[in-house]
């Protein structure tokens, strides 16, 4: 019976041994398979994200300071910002930003410009980028905007040839105006610096702002000449600076300063986007001492005269409130434009009139008709406006 016992443990010591074999590390013949050196697989290069076609931004103006709008980079890598001075009023601007020549669709084709204060023409206008900047509400600041645009490049070759050109929505009529340039020009970055006439932006309206070059420098106006000194002359003393016009006021004038307290004058019209000025009712208006678009408003100055608000300045009768800073409460003044009608009288031509009890009679044709009663905003129920002219035959 010891037979079957030995069998036994030697088949044990066999699977025991067969176990084994995988583990050893004799340089003996055994079965074991040896692993070969682990396989390197690539890591993927990520693809750089693709840079925008156009930038949007976002920045809010008020009277107390400037403010800075940034965009970029877009498609070639520019970047720029649009800054703006003190405002007329709180206002928030949203625009966009975008390379190119394609000017934004509603904008006249890039043909010819026009420069102030004299109309210039200009060939072979290559378009860079386009700027646009849209106000919550009607605001007005004492200049331009300044820009900086940075380019992926030198540019310190094309400073002398860049320019900016603005469209106004509320001016079609005068397509693209040259505002600004050249620029000054400083390793990849083109300057701007912006400068009086005011510009006044409406509620709502798309104003575009253009960059773009010109193979040669565009003709500057000639500045007026000073009188030459006659020899011997008493020297005349060294002029003061002139102090800088606020927020909304036109040059010339006399800075005034700000009324923070009394009646707020609400200057509305039909439609909307009417440039309006105030000026001194007392004497021919050789500047505003405010400018702003409809709808705004503003606080005129307590003063010894009255003051004229002048809406639609530049047409050929303009409409023309007087007003005087009494302090008695906020008032609203409407201008409808789109009712408006003016005429003229030969007064020359009227004959004398003499009414009498019988130099009209009274017949059963006889038609009787009164004015139509409006009771609309800006009516006042308790007084008729007539405008006349006359003018001699």
């Amino acid at each position: 019976m010891s037979l079957p016992r030995r069998s036994s443990l030697y088949a044990l010591a066999l699977v025991l041994t067969a176990a084994g074999l995988p583990g050893c590390g004799g340089g003996g013949g055994g079965g074991g398979t040896v692993p070969g050196p682990p396989v390197q697989t690539a890591t993927p290069t990520p693809s750089p994200t693709p840079l925008p076609g156009s930038s949007a931004f976002s920045f809010t103006v008020s009277p107390g300071a400037g403010a800075t709008g940034s965009f970029g980079p877009v498609t070639g890598g520019y970047t720029g910002t649009v800054t703006l001075p003190a405002a007329s009023a709180s206002s928030t601007l949203s625009g966009s930003f975008f390379p190119g020549s394609a000017p934004p669709a509603g904008t006249p084709t890039i043909q010819n410009l026009q420069r102030r204060p004299r109309n210039i023409g200009a060939a072979n206008i290559a378009a860079i980028a386009f700027v646009t900047v849209t106000p919550t509400a009607g605001v007005t600041f004492p200049k331009t905007p300044d820009f900086t645009f940075v380019a992926p490049f030198n540019v310190a070759t094309l400073g002398g040839f860049a320019y900016v050109a603005e469209y106004d929505p509320t001016n079609p009529g005068a397509g693209w105006t040259t505002i600004e340039g050249p620029a000054a020009a400083s390793g990849n970055t083109l300057s701007f610096a912006g400068a009086p006439p005011p510009l006044a932006l409406a509620a709502g309206k798309a104003y575009v702002f253009m960059l773009f070059t010109v193979p040669s420098a565009l003709p500057t106006p000639s500045p007026t000449p000073s009188p030459t000194p006659t020899v011997g002359s008493t020297p005349t003393a060294t002029p003061t600076a002139t102090p800088t016009p606020a927020a909304g006021q036109l040059p010339n004038c006399s800075p005034l300063a700000p009324q923070t307290t009394g009646s707020t004058y609400t200057l509305q019209s039909n439609p909307s986007g009417i440039t309006v000025q105030r000026v001194d009712a007392s004497i021919t208006p050789t500047c505003a001492n405010f400018t702003g678009v409809t709808t705004a408003s503003e606080i005129p100055q307590t003063a010894p005269h009255a003051w004229n608000y002048i809406f639609a300045p530049g047409q050929a009768s303009p409409y023309v409130v007087t007003v005087a800073q009494q302090l008695d409460g906020n008032h609203t003044i409407f201008y409808n434009q789109a009712g408006d009608s003016s005429g003229a009288i030969d007064a020359t031509s009227l004959q004398s009139i003499r009414r009498a009890a019988s130099s009209v009679p009274r017949t059963a044709r006889e038609t009787q008709r009164g004015i139509r009663r409006f009771s609309g905003p800006g009516v006042v129920s308790s007084q008729v406006l007539v405008r006349f002219g006359g003018r001699a035959a």
